[in-house]
């Protein structure tokens, strides 16, 4: 029983930090510099989860 949660919290903390670093690795920089307002953030969510995806693609093939 210990031995599964351990394995829980240590795949919670995978996810964690994969997420962490597409937050970390996207920035204002990496959008386009022509859109404004509200817009911003809905590119910077949408280039971070794209960012993430690709993280845990590549996670998965090297496991």
């Amino acid at each position: 029983m210990v031995t599964s949660h351990v394995l829980q919290l240590a795949k919670q903390h995978r996810q964690m930090m994969l997420a962490l670093n597409s937050f970390h690795a996207i920035g204002i920089e990496n959008i386009d510099p022509d859109i404004t307002g509200a817009a911003i953030g809905k590119a910077l969510n949408e280039a971070r989860a794209a960012h993430l995806v690709t993280l845990e693609q590549s996670v998965a093939n090297t496991s």
